[in-house]
């Protein structure tokens, strides 16, 4: 889902009770204002050579555009078939976002 709709929050706020609502993949910039968290699957995009771990270039960390927008905004990035987790790591504490980890997912462990 590329954004949680507005009419949920406009609900969610007359409740008195307002959620915090979280699509997978936040994509739509207009939905910044009402959705307040959003899920970061694979930040990292692929390597172009010259180190990074097999991912990224290296040295040099990405900034989460949303985080930067909305400081109040929370990321959580995930990228779960990565086995080495140190790009994300550094990522996300470069950031000040969430990281889940993904011990396990399904059933299918690291092995």
């Amino acid at each position: 889902m590329g954004a949680i709709p507005r009419m949920f929050r406009i609900a969610s706020d007359k409740t008195g009770h307002p959620l915090a609502f979280e699509p997978e993949a936040l994509n739509v910039d207009e939905a910044l204002a009402y959705n307040n968290m959003n899920w970061g699957q694979a930040t990292m995009p692929p390597a172009t050579g010259g180190g990074g771990g097999g991912r990224g270039a290296a040295n040099v960390p990405l900034v989460a555009k949303y985080k930067w927008l909305e400081p109040r905004h929370m990321t959580n990035i995930s990228d779960r078939w990565q086995r080495d987790k140190s790009v994300d790591l550094q990522y996300a504490f470069f950031n000040g976002i969430g990281m889940e980890t993904w011990r396990t997912f399904g059933g299918s462990g690291t092995k």
